[in-house]
């Protein structure tokens, strides 16, 4: 049964519906309703409803925010929005920020019959990955199996892998669709991400193929290069996955292919911020910040290197005169959810330095840190499996995002990085003991997005795999 969410500010709408549901019996049940918009955007976020129907007018936060701002962190979460007549124009732009329909009230069952059967097509279709070999593991994991297992399930797929094999990375929450006479193999790997195997047909052929595909809902789709044997598949995967977070740096919503440029200038600029780390100058770590915008400018920058000059400065961080405590970030979907784009990372670091240069007083910060950090302890402990990240916590509480940092090395001795893997990877021990969710359903209950990266994080924390914890 599909989980359904009501969020309505009238108690007698909230039952008329959860009537009219039950009495049609199409596999979808209530199971949690509000009356309260905010209470409700935290619950859906905790629960993980599969489909929610929400009142346009509410106080406090409207349906069209709450949509929005679920979206943001669930963006699979199907919503359907109760409208009144006189709210039609509002439920049109619900309607382009991704609900799927709307009814008006009172309520006609047909119509309800009708998205209810909608948006179980498009449940049952997100779930509807041919059973298979469980490949992710297979692949993240190879073992003495994994070679025959792999080949005879790709070629069962109309793919060969001992010739040409190319992999396309979307970044998204909708699956994309294609034509039956194009063979492809299909692999969901988290929330918004997802991966398709095909026989490589030419980079014309390829462009025409997923230049549709590019609607709302994928951010970026990334093409590998090829590859035609099974231990080519590990490394296409990251490359394919990498290219489609393209769009952190670019802000367009495309499609990228390998680039042939020249990178030995950004490899360049790289060792010098690395060589400036031990013995930071102020003045030439920010003229370095400033090539670094002109080589985004030029489009000459991919999400990997953003990554690796981020964490370079927090590694200036903690040898600058400054109060500026960052966390290091450990894969490219942390970065992109962690800013908005290339552009805000920059000017956070470029606060940092600002912040160098000023040196605040840290006797009003003392006054904070007594009066906010039990109460940002507690917001983490209970939203730990949810997007949560240093940035997010500065605008929830208003506190310098790099204060936040510090507040968590001084008072649990750890940074909040690790503090968080803690609870998650905690979490996830719990789950793999005491239920039957698959590892990347317990990956997505404990705020991993990404399977490859749980399973590498937990590794790291506990010596084993998750599949191996489970069976000891």
């Amino acid at each position: 049964m599909y989980k359904i969410f009501i969020v309505d500010d009238e108690e007698y709408v909230i039952k008329s519906l959860i009537k009219s549901i039950q009495k049609i019996q199409s596999g979808f049940e209530v199971v949690y309703t509000s009356n309260n918009s905010i209470n409700a955007h935290d619950a859906i976020l905790k629960t993980m409803p599969d489909l929610v129907f929400t009142d346009i007018r509410m106080p406090g936060m409207n349906g069209l925010e709450l949509i929005k701002s679920v979206k943001e962190v669930l963006p699979g979460t199907i919503f359907i929005v109760i409208s009144g007549y006189a709210e039609f124009v509002y439920a049109q732009k619900a309607m382009n920020y991704g609900a799927i329909g709307y009814c008006l009230k009172p309520f006609d069952d047909s119509e309800i019959t009708d998205l209810l059967k909608k948006a179980k097509g498009m449940l049952d279709m997100s779930n509807s990955q041919p059973e298979g070999p469980d490949l992710i593991s297979l692949i993240e994991e190879p073992n003495d199996r994994s070679g025959p297992v792999i080949n005879q399930y790709f070629a069962d797929n109309g793919i060969d892998i001992s010739k040409k094999v190319v992999i396309a990375a979307s970044i998204g929450y909708k699956q994309l669709a294609f034509e039956k006479n194009v063979k492809h193999v299909h692999i969901k790997t988290g929330n918004a991400k997802h991966l398709y195997f095909f026989q490589y047909m030419g980079e014309a052929d390829i462009r025409q193929l997923f230049s549709e595909k590019l609607h709302d809902g994928i951010k970026g789709i990334g093409i590998s290069g090829t590859f035609n044997t099974i231990g080519g598949i590990k490394n296409s995967i990251e490359e394919a996955t990498s290219l489609g977070y393209q769009y952190f740096i670019t802000g367009k919503h495309s499609l990228y292919f390998r680039p042939q440029t020249d990178n030995s200038h950004i490899d360049g600029l790289l060792r010098k911020l690395e060589k400036n780390i031990s013995n930071p100058d102020i003045f030439e770590v920010n003229k370095t910040l400033t090539e670094v915008r002109t080589i985004v400018a030029n489009g000459r920058l991919n999400v990997k290197q953003a990554m690796k000059i981020y964490n370079y400065f927090i590694s200036l961080s903690n040898n600058l005169d400054c109060e500026y405590y960052g966390e290091y970030i450990y894969s490219i979907e942390e970065l992109c959810t962690s800013f908005k784009d290339v552009n805000a990372m920059i000017t956070q670091l470029e606060s940092m330095l600002l912040d160098a240069s000023s040196k605040k007083r840290r006797d009003m910060k003392d006054e904070i840190k007594n009066k906010y950090f039990l109460k940002i302890l507690d917001y983490v402990n209970l939203n730990f499996h949810s997007e949560i990240s240093i940035q997010s916590l500065g605008k929830i509480f208003s506190i310098n995002p790099s204060y936040i940092s510090q507040l968590f090395r001084k008072e649990v001795s750890m940074t909040f990085t690790d503090y968080i893997t803690k609870l998650r990877v905690e979490y996830a021990c719990s789950l793999l003991h005491s239920t039957k969710y698959t590892i990347e359903d317990i990956a997505n209950k404990c705020g991993y997005s990404d399977y490859f990266y749980f399973i590498r994080v937990f590794k790291k924390a506990t010596g084993v795999t998750p599949g191996q914890f489970r069976k000891s």
